[in-house]
């Protein structure tokens, strides 16, 4: 199941505002799977898992992307709820960030190739109530790193709630 092209159009209405209340964190999965009864369970929750991923990406990051017309169309309706639904929902799953570190480290020879002269950054991050995650990664995939926080910090700042 690709699409909600594949849930019968008498249904889909009914089906899109189950997925949205279950989002909203007041609908149940048994709502959303009693809305389209002649769907195989599985393929129904695969739709809601993707509604749920697009309608994330839609009103928390970025609210240019197309939607399909009948999600447009409850999304309108319900769009309050959605926006405060994802805000609490995003909120207690926020992980605290206590703190972090980094370091350099200049690898000069290895076992395979000498003097190899690559830099290394290790980065360490403590959060809250979990163990301390360490990853290492080179120039290369810290600029990545980077260039992916400041789309995060612009989307941020781009937020309204």
């Amino acid at each position: 199941m690709d699409s909600l092209q594949d849930v019968p159009e008498s249904q889909r209405h009914e089906f899109i505002v189950r997925c949205i209340e279950r989002i909203c964190g007041y609908g149940s999965i048994s709502a959303v799977l009693e809305s389209v009864p002649e769907m195989d369970h599985s393929n129904a929750i695969l739709l809601l898992q993707k509604i749920t991923r697009t309608l994330r990406q839609y009103i928390l990051i970025d609210n240019d992307i197309e939607l399909d017309k009948d999600v447009e169309a409850v999304v309108c309706k319900m769009r309050n709820d959605l926006v405060e639904g994802l805000k609490n929902t995003f909120i207690e799953k926020q992980e605290t960030l206590l703190d972090f570190d980094w370091k350099v480290n200049v690898v000069l020879e290895s076992s395979k190739i000498s003097k190899l002269n690559d830099l290394l950054v290790t980065l360490s991050f403590d959060i809250k109530d979990k163990p301390t995650i360490i990853t290492e990664c080179n120039e290369e995939e810290l600029d990545n790193l980077i260039q992916e926080l400041e789309k995060i910090k612009s989307h941020a700042h781009d937020m309204k709630f």
